[in-house]
């Protein structure tokens, strides 16, 4: 699969409870997440689009969802808001 520090980045984390992560054992994200509710994908900043679960789109799934990481961080004011280049 992907190399440990690729796999262990921020935006591949996720807080499960133990009965969530029992419950997802060792299935395909793709599989996994397609059985979660929407509010489960929103309170995870899950990418809604679908295409970016399977394991081939893996890259793109990590910088989707660390640009949503981002900008909740930056509306609870964790992050600095970016500034406009002049």
């Amino acid at each position: 699969l992907h190399a440990k520090p690729r796999r262990d980045t921020l935006a591949n984390l996720m807080l499960l409870t133990k009965s969530e992560n029992s419950a997802k054992n060792d299935e395909i994200p793709e599989t996994w997440l397609a059985r979660q509710t929407q509010e489960f994908l929103d309170k995870h900043w899950i990418p809604s689009d679908r295409r970016l679960w399977k394991l081939d789109k893996y890259e793109e799934f990590l910088e989707v969802r660390r640009q949503l990481l981002l900008s909740h961080m930056r509306s609870i004011g964790l992050v600095e808001a970016q500034v406009a280049s002049e």
